[in-house]
């Protein structure tokens, strides 16, 4: 997955009952070239540790 440059476009879009992401500081953005709108519409989100 090193060449994955937009999977972060719409990841988390929509998931209005999302109130945390465990893990999300092991993600490898290194190539992501794009999160627009990644957590649109992801109302319950509040706060975000990496």
């Amino acid at each position: 997955m090193k060449k994955v440059k937009d999977m972060m476009m719409y990841m988390f879009n929509g998931c209005a009952g999302l109130s945390k992401i465990k893990g999300i500081e092991n993600l490898n953005t290194t190539s992501v070239t794009s999160m627009e709108n990644m957590f649109h519409y992801s109302d319950a989100l509040n706060i975000i540790k990496f």
